[in-house]
């Protein structure tokens, strides 16, 4: 071959390579662009309206964790939308939730609706109105979750004592799994000689729901862990004072704040559908499976929807 055919392709080679290099660190560059949020570190973002900006978050699932915003912004009104994925062979897993943050709410608020599996989480906010503001975004971590092993295969959920309540399993709000066999996100149970209820769950942590009556719409236990391989067992309680209630349908109760330390915990709860501040002795608390005591209920109002909450 001429040499001079010979010194072209070469530098046909070499501009080739200089441009398959560019676009590796331009794709590179891209993919580094969004924020990494960390359990240990706060991470401060600046939002103009309309305008998307997107976080990641790595959650190993080893603890119950809420996102903490705040804000000395006035008149914010901002959307929060998280999505993430993960896989265990045939077994796959979505996550979605959607989260609204209003300054007249106050100016540090928890959203408490992150689905508490292993994933990365892709975090897109938007300022839907407020024209712009920085929005400092911390991990507030509310304690250890039950420890579960995550695999493709599933796990048997057994719970003892239902005597005549009706059970079903049910995902917790934003986990979607997607496995063999699950045909929905609600489970019913076989019932076992012995009067057990018996499911059959993909792994994952549960809420177990029993139908009301008389004035009750439903009695709930939630983040129930469910492992790859092995048996949970519930004692399931027999809360007949409950029952009996007329009027006080537990519907609508949700968790807005939790903090502690070793001796105390307090949480702040929705509860729209107490007509009155209930009596300490009157309210049960369980902690993994044990009984606490309940020192002291105060009643706030809720400034914009004048709901009762209580602490």
């Amino acid at each position: 071959m001429p040499e001079y055919l010979m010194r072209a392709m070469n530098r046909a080679r070499l501009a080739f390579a200089f441009l398959l290099c560019g676009l590796f660190v331009a794709t590179v560059a891209r993919a580094a662009t969004a924020p990494q949020l960390t359990a240990d570190k706060p991470l401060q973002v600046e939002l103009s309206e309309n305008q998307p900006v997107e976080i990641a978050y790595t959650h190993d699932g080893s603890r119950l964790v809420g996102l903490r915003a705040e804000t000395a912004a006035a008149a914010i009104d901002l959307r929060l939308d998280g999505s993430a994925e993960n896989a265990y062979g045939a077994y796959r897993i979505r996550g979605r939730f959607d989260w609204t943050f209003r300054s007249e709410s106050g100016a540090s608020q928890l959203c408490d609706q992150l689905p508490q599996f292993p994933a990365t989480w892709k975090l897109v906010f938007t300022l839907r109105e407020g024209g712009s503001c920085t929005l400092k975004l911390s991990v507030e971590d509310q304690g250890a979750l039950p420890k579960l092993r995550w695999g493709e295969d599933g796990g048997r959920l057994t719970v003892r004592r239902i005597g005549q309540t009706k059970l079903t399993a049910k995902v917790e709000p934003g986990f979607h799994p997607d496995h063999p066999t699950l045909p929905s996100n609600v489970a019913s149970p076989t019932i076992a000689p012995n009067g057990d209820a018996q499911f059959l769950l993909p792994a994952g942590l549960w809420q177990l729901v029993a139908r009301g009556g008389n004035g009750v719409n439903a009695l709930r236990s939630v983040l129930i862990p469910v492992s790859s391989g092995a048996e949970t067992v519930v004692d399931w309680p027999q809360m007949r004072t409950l029952e009996g209630e007329k009027n006080r349908g537990l519907s609508e109760l949700r968790l807005r704040d939790a903090d502690g330390d070793k001796e105390t915990g307090h949480v702040l709860l929705a509860a729209p559908m107490l007509p009155e501040t209930p009596k300490p002795e009157a309210v049960r608390v369980l902690e993994g499976g044990q009984p606490g005591k309940v020192r002291q209920i105060q009643e706030t109002k809720h400034q914009r929807s004048g709901q009762n909450r209580f602490v």
